[in-house]
């Protein structure tokens, strides 16, 4: 089950799909969330609104397991930002 701690690691880790603010983004294959998830496509790193996306999915036995998809995005606007998850069932 996922819980609140994990859509809170999810949703800070999204920052790092932001070419402009890490040396190496996340890409697809890599590991969030102290390692307990990975992003199952290629991230979003949409320069001309700002928004940053990944899907992820939690690592069980080894494994994505797709059966438990969280999208988690960050789009920053002028004077505010904004950073949420959302699971797919």
């Amino acid at each position: 089950m996922i819980t609140e701690k994990n859509y809170n690691d999810i949703a800070n880790d999204v920052y790092a799909v932001d070419s402009g603010k890490t040396k190496n983004p996340y890409q697809k294959g890599d590991k969030v969330a102290n390692n307990q998830f990975q992003v199952i496509t290629d991230p979003v790193d949409n320069l001309d609104n700002g928004m940053q996306a990944m899907a992820v999915a939690p690592i069980v036995d080894g494994e994505p397991d797709t059966s438990q998809i969280v999208i988690a995005y960050a789009r920053v606007y002028f004077l505010s930002a904004t950073r949420l998850c959302y699971t797919i069932r």
